[in-house]
């Protein structure tokens, strides 16, 4: 599969709720544990996702949702990434999910064949576990990026 596939994913109304819940925690970033991942992340994708990076970005009018996806195989740790539309505190439309995204820094090595869940929300790749959006990674800020500029470019209906 080519890098950096959109799909892209209805917001349905038991999304809604879920999302405004992680909105309401506050501009910045913050990580999460695996299974507070909402369920507009398909099923299938959020049951490999360790944890992920919750960014709330008012400027640009969007959450992003970058998943720790463990790869065992790889023995790495992939980022996905998810972003969806926001006005005030509210999601709406659709969002998009990055299939084999493209950035320096998607992958990192697993520091051990066993991984214990939420490892990643517990010990974050890149050293911060929460900031601004200033303090953003770089990488983090890439899959971002990506998925920003996906989600404004047209959407099949």
């Amino acid at each position: 599969m080519a890098k950096n596939q959109p799909s892209y994913l209805a917001l349905e109304s038991t999304h809604i709720g879920e999302l405004h819940a992680l909105a309401q925690r506050g501009s910045g970033f913050f990580h999460i544990c695996g299974s507070e991942v909402p369920s507009i992340i398909p099923k299938g994708l959020r049951q490999t996702w360790d944890s992920a990076v919750v960014i709330n970005s008012a400027t640009a009018g969007s959450m992003a949702i970058i998943g720790h996806r463990i790869d065992q195989n790889a023995v790495k740790m992939d980022h996905h990434p998810f972003v969806i539309r926001f006005s005030g505190l509210m999601p709406y439309g659709e969002g998009v999910l990055i299939d084999h995204a493209a950035f320096p820094g998607r992958s990192v090595q697993l520091p051990s064949s066993s991984v214990p869940k939420n490892y990643y929300r517990d010990h974050p790749p890149f050293g911060l576990s929460s900031g601004s959006t200033g303090q953003l990674p770089g990488s983090l800020y890439q899959a971002f990026d990506i998925a920003q500029r996906a989600l404004g470019s047209t959407s099949p209906s």
